[in-house]
């Protein structure tokens, strides 16, 4: 039987960096700002006040996402680490 071995620690430390970069993409998302558009064309000045609009909530959704993410590879690791403890029990070893 062919088998493999996953390091939940190591989902564990990734799952706090994808947080950590999370933090960091929300903040961006409050940091955006309008700007002058003062002597820019109205079409022009108006496609850049849209974006400047739509950038936030993007933002956001993204640093949700990444959220997710972190969670999912933290629970991830969970069920790793407790199938093995499980399949070790079974097999009447201490994990």
């Amino acid at each position: 039987m062919s088998g493999y071995q996953v390091e939940s620690g190591a989902l564990t430390a990734r799952a706090g960096t994808v947080d950590d970069v999370a933090g960091r993409v929300a903040a961006e998302a409050a940091g955006v700002r309008a700007v002058e558009t003062g002597d820019l064309p109205p079409k022009t000045a108006a496609a850049l006040e849209s974006a400047l609009t739509a950038w936030p909530p993007a933002l956001r959704r993204l640093a949700t996402a990444l959220h997710a993410t972190g969670n999912a590879l933290r629970a991830s690791a969970h069920t790793y680490d407790a199938a093995d403890t499980d399949v070790a029990r079974a097999a009447g070893k201490s994990r």
